[in-house]
């Protein structure tokens, strides 16, 4: 009897909804973790959900990219499992730097599944600018390296937009002051607008700014679309943990600091310089987004490693 064509997956903050639906399309069908033992695999974000993974009991589990970032909190901030059949990244500079931290398992590249590829659009000037803070985690804790940085960002953005006549949306995730920004902020610039975002993958406010300044995921996805970006703290290791008590900080990012950083930093330079190179054309990221933008995703393709491996 031909078994059923059934997985459990985990759909973090909606960036699992490609590969579910590549695997949709291909006839496999999700279920709860209640039906686990009718299951033929596991499709995670990270393989840090130990409760998921022994539910399967014993069966493969593969994952799926948990930011856009390549997974460097496992040097040295997050172990990983030996037992994963395959972790799935989207561009070259996920298999690199997997193998470069010393990652066990295997890892393939299927392609940016985040955001539709878009090619880059200059602007001749910056009036609407977005900026993502970098966000607390789910029980609102940020380290204050991050809150520090959001803060030395929003100095720079808000100087910045009042000499040169242009808005600032601050894209806000938790609470203000879980940010680092206290709540006085928001009433202290003519030129700042506040709203309050959802770790959902929206890209509303990235495609309606000339500018958009922010961290990891969020400028990733900017990048990807085409809209100039700056991000911030590009100097400063990889960092990981939902408390004071777990938190550090990547244990060899000098060894590909150069490979990772991206090109500009507002918090690196002359910001009126960093900004104008950012909108003025692509040249200075186009290496940077071959290598971590990649290639679109593939579902076909995608879909053929989990059956292969299965």
């Amino acid at each position: 009897m031909k078994s059923p064509k059934v997985y459990i997956a985990s759909d973090h903050q909606g960036k699992g909804k490609a590969f579910k639906r590549a695997l949709s399309l291909r006839g496999w069908r999700e279920s709860g973790f209640a039906r686990s033992r009718f299951v033929s695999f596991g499709l995670f974000d990270a393989d840090w959900r130990g409760e998921d993974i022994q539910r399967l009991n014993g069966k493969p589990y593969f994952l799926y990219p948990h930011a856009a970032r390549p997974m460097v909190q496992y040097d040295g901030c997050v172990k990983p499992r030996t037992d994963c059949r395959t972790m799935f990244v989207s561009a070259p500079a996920g298999v690199y730097l997997m193998k470069k931290i010393g990652y066990p398992c295997e890892v393939v590249e299927v392609g940016w599944s985040l955001t539709s590829i878009r090619p880059f659009r200059p602007r001749e000037t910056v009036r609407n600018i977005t900026f993502a803070p970098i966000h607390p985690n789910s029980n609102g804790y940020l380290h204050e390296t991050d809150k520090q940085l959001n803060r030395a960002a929003y100095a720079r953005l808000v100087d910045y937009a009042e000499k040169n006549e242009a808005s600032v949306t601050v894209r806000y995730c938790g609470e203000i002051r879980e940010n680092g920004l206290e709540s006085e902020f928001a009433g202290q610039h003519k030129n700042v607008t506040w709203k309050q975002g959802a770790k959902d993958g929206s890209t509303d406010d990235i495609l309606s700014a000339d500018l958009v300044v922010s961290h990891q995921t969020y400028a990733y996805m900017a990048v990807a679309l085409g809209v100039p970006t700056v991000m911030m703290g590009e100097d400063i290791a990889p960092r990981s943990g939902n408390s004071d008590k777990s938190f550090c900080y990547a244990e060899h990012f000098k060894s590909y600091r150069s490979y990772l950083a991206f090109p500009l930093d507002i918090l690196n330079g002359d910001p009126e310089k960093v900004i104008e190179k950012a909108v003025s054309s692509d040249d200075p990221i186009k290496k940077w987004r071959d290598r971590f933008i990649g290639k679109p995703f593939r579902p076909e393709y995608f879909v053929d490693c989990i059956e292969e491996r299965l």
